[in-house]
């Protein structure tokens, strides 16, 4: 939790069960910890953004703290993430709290995102480095996919709470079961659920944990596998839409040839088709960017 500062004269606002929704939170900066069971709130000058975020850098001097900026006046369906402070105001990311706006373009920006801070390389997170084996010879544990999924789960639940989405794993039904059920509870009848979407997630390697080649068939027929899934989930639990998002673990990722033999027929299904590499290393992950630089450019 961010100290309150502690600074003559301010005002203190003190809320003690602040997790009970009964507190007005406009018109104050609030502090608390992780959970806001206390929430502690200071008056927010009037003026415009630049002069508030001022006040809260140069004033109280908590710029480089955590920070969620809503202005209802501005866009009331749109939450602005600050993570390393309002002192930093480029590192910021938008969350929607319009179910409305969950749409495949924005699972995909919301999954390009996590991709890049927890999986890209074993550096990006803790837990990124466990999806290896062996990372020099290019060998994933056993149960990769889990490992994805495990990571994946924390993250998007934590990201789609405000909107608010459930995120739903293993869910069973007649043709299986599905990785990932995007649901929404509707706020007034409670027996009412809308289900936005399945993801579906599939892994292509080079070896397998034991360091035995994988037949490039195997792989595709991995991706073929995940979009029939796909599509067959998304009509089985009535969802929106559908996804398949292809995690690409091999010697050298082509995240374009990994799922490529399927995109035509993924098309046709109306199952998105995404494909991300991840490295053993991080500087496999440089090697690939800097080729990736010196690419021409198509005319």
């Amino acid at each position: 939790m961010t100290a309150v500062p502690n600074i003559d004269g301010l005002v203190l606002n003190d809320q003690p069960r602040f997790d009970r929704g009964n507190t007005e939170l406009a018109g104050y900066i609030w502090f608390g910890a992780a959970r806001l069971a206390k929430g502690v709130g200071i008056a927010l000058p009037e003026g415009t953004d630049q002069q508030r975020f001022a006040y809260v850098i140069d004033s109280l001097g908590v710029g480089a703290s955590p920070a969620i900026y809503y202005d209802a006046a501005d866009d009331d369906t749109i939450l602005s993430v600050y993570p390393t402070g309002l002192a930093h105001p480029d590192e910021c990311h938008e969350v929607s709290l319009n179910s409305a706006n969950l749409t495949l373009d924005y699972i995909k920006n919301l999954l390009d995102v996590l991709h890049e801070q927890l999986l890209k390389t074993p550096t990006a997170s803790e837990l990124a480095r466990d999806l290896w084996e062996d990372q020099d010879k290019c060998i994933p544990v056993r149960e990769s996919e889990k490992g994805i999924q495990k990571i994946l789960h924390s993250a998007l639940t934590g990201q789609l709470a405000f909107q608010p989405v459930r995120v739903s794993q293993e869910v069973t039904s007649v043709m299986g079961r599905c990785d990932f059920r995007l649901d929404e509870q509707d706020p007034i009848d409670n027996s009412k659920w809308t289900y936005h979407a399945i993801l579906e997630l599939k892994v292509v390697k080079s070896f397998t944990h034991t360091g035995n080649d994988v037949p490039v068939a195997t792989n595709k027929a991995a991706v073929t596998d995940g979009v029939d899934q796909a599509n067959d989930y998304r009509n089985d639990h009535f969802c929106r839409m559908a996804a398949l998002c292809c995690y690409d673990m091999r010697k050298t990722p082509d995240v374009a040839e990994a799922v490529g033999h399927e995109v035509d027929r993924a098309k046709k299904l109306n199952v998105a088709l995404w494909a991300w590499p991840i490295y053993p290393t991080p500087k496999k992950a440089r090697t690939e960017n800097a080729k990736n630089s010196k690419a021409p450019m198509d005319k």
